[in-house]
């Protein structure tokens, strides 16, 4: 499964609603299909985020660059989350 979730402005930052919207997502995606990991990407620059995934439990694995629309170049790395059966 690959998750993404995108928090914007300052005044919901903080609050738990990242960490409780990865839990819910992953809690209804098991009961409705079977998977052994999350994985997501998570741009290098973005340290807060970073923290609350590796809190949850993610691991960095990786990373890589995308190109966006602009045409500045998005550093980024590959996290992963093993999660039982």
């Amino acid at each position: 499964m690959v998750l993404g979730i995108f928090i914007s402005g300052e005044q919901y930052r903080g609050k738990g609603i990242g960490s409780d919207t990865i839990k819910e997502a992953i809690r209804i995606s098991k009961q409705r299909i079977s998977f052994r990991n999350v994985r997501l990407n998570a741009r290098k620059r973005n340290l807060r985020a970073i923290q609350c995934y590796e809190k949850f439990g993610f691991n960095i694995y990786g990373q890589g660059q995308k190109l966006a629309s602009d045409g500045t170049i998005i550093d980024y790395y590959q996290m992963e989350m093993k999660v039982g059966d």
